[in-house]
């Protein structure tokens, strides 16, 4: 093992949990501990009681008048639930805001937790509870090694399958799962959720079937976090289909009500990170004109062409509306629309290459610009398109004042030298898929 990492991760803010909390988890653990016990350790903690009570009301569990004391909320939560609450607290506290690659592991963790608790609700509330604990510690050792050494960790993300325990090793000399089991360890927390996160690691003595769970969990994280459309053989690693993806995403987006409290995260980031992520919209979306493969590119601007476009818009808007029956107060589907301005001007005054060459430079602007969970696709010949998957008005009218930015100062290269690229952008917000019919002159479905 590679001792100097291992020290470092045992010296880092995550390596002690603050006092309330262990009385917390000391008390949870206790095998004649009472919900009145429970709910004393945890009225010591405003930022634990206040996620309870969040929780108790939240709208999976579909209660119209919240519970008035913690007693009550502690009673609906259960223990591997204000276990999960207390250590949602250290998480969100004791990691950088400002270190970008914690974000990034932590994320992971998020969608881990969600994803295990998800492939587990079929087996009863008490194992889907157990999981999201599991899975929420899963990379919790890489979580403190990335607050100790970040550019190691960022090496680590570039890798496809990061969290691999062998990709782990040959980057830090130690496994996730070691690391974690080590922190886990000091924390005290129960030895069935240790096994767990340390039977990730094939190499490990014992692999119980929660192990499993957690493997599957971190794949589904990867899959998510890094944007890949998922092939058959990964689906097949995973123990999925193709269908039972795409149902593993729409509860994931019926888990964030409830996940919000629990985590400590803002309901609408973990809408934007489990609910629509893009490969897996883009492949559902593309999926519906495979029969006709040389439909998904638009000749013109090489990018989805616009019926994929639409197709995308769609599967997107049906997506949202399904998360918004479990909760209301899903962000809504937004889009951003590019419009190459005065095209017949340009191909009068400089030949129709050069409308070419500044749609191509708008293309290359916009590729470069497109975060990894929002669509670039076709409208038109002149004009383009990025949906943004989980999103509100305000964060589209912020969205218009970054890519008018972007698009400032743009140019084309002509025969004469350059000629400046006027583009308007403007915004969408819901019903993505009947605005882009209307503008790419499609028939309705």
């Amino acid at each position: 093992m590679s001792q100097p990492i291992l020290t470092e991760v045992l010296k880092s803010p995550l390596s002690d949990l603050p006092e309330i909390v262990v009385e917390v988890l000391d008390v949870c653990a206790r095998p004649d501990a009472s919900v009145a016990d429970v709910a004393d350790a945890i009225e010591k903690a405003p930022g634990i009681a206040l996620r309870l009570l969040r929780f108790a009301n939240s709208a999976e569990l579909g209660r119209t008048a919240g519970p008035t004391t913690l007693l009550d909320a502690t009673a609906i939560a259960g223990l591997d639930l204000c276990r999960t609450m207390a250590l949602g607290e250290v998480i969100a506290s004791r990691v950088s805001s400002h270190n970008q690659v914690t974000l990034a592991v932590r994320s992971h963790c998020l969608l881990t937790a969600a994803a295990a608790r998800s492939l587990t609700r079929a087996e009863g509330r008490r194992a889907a509870d157990e999981a999201l604990l599991a899975g929420l510690l899963a990379l919790v050792g890489e979580l403190a090694a990335a607050e100790c050494r970040p550019s190691l960790i960022a090496h680590l993300l570039r890798r496809r399958l990061s969290f691999h325990p062998d990709t782990e090793r040959a980057v830090m000399g130690v496994s996730g799962p070691e690391l974690s089991g080590h922190l886990l360890r000091r924390w005290r927390i129960p030895g069935t959720i240790v096994a767990a996160v340390e039977g990730r690691d094939e190499h490990a003595e014992l692999v119980p079937p929660l192990a499993n769970t957690l493997r599957r969990a971190v794949g589904v994280a990867e899959l998510l976090s890094g944007g890949h459309t998922p092939t058959a053989d990964e689906l097949d690693a995973l123990g999925l289909d193709s269908r039972e993806y795409t149902s593993l995403l729409i509860d994931l987006a019926e888990l964030a009500p409830t996940l919000a409290p629990i985590t400590g995260e803002s309901e609408q980031r973990l809408v934007r990170m489990v609910s629509t992520t893009r490969a897996s919209i883009v492949a559902q979306a593309l999926s519906l004109e495979r029969d006709v493969p040389w439909h998904d590119i638009d000749h013109v601007t090489g990018l989805p062409s616009r019926r994929a476009t639409q197709n995308y818009a769609e599967a997107l808007d049906d997506f949202a509306a399904r998360a918004r029956i479990k909760n209301p107060e899903t962000p809504a589907v937004g889009a951003l629309l590019f419009t190459l301005m005065d095209a017949p001007e340009v191909a009068e005054q400089h030949g129709p290459d050069a409308v070419d060459g500044a749609r191509a430079a708008l293309v290359s602007q916009l590729q470069a610009a497109v975060r990894s969970n929002e669509f670039l696709g076709t409208v038109s010949d002149n004009a383009l398109v990025i949906i943004a998957p989980a999103t509100s008005r305000t964060d589209l009218d912020g969205a218009v004042a970054r890519f008018d930015r972007v698009c400032a100062g743009l140019t084309a290269d002509v025969l004469a030298g350059t000629m400046p690229v006027r583009v308007s952008v403007s915004s969408i917000l819901n019903d993505i898929a009947a605005s882009i019919r209307s503008l790419a002159g499609l028939a309705t479905n």
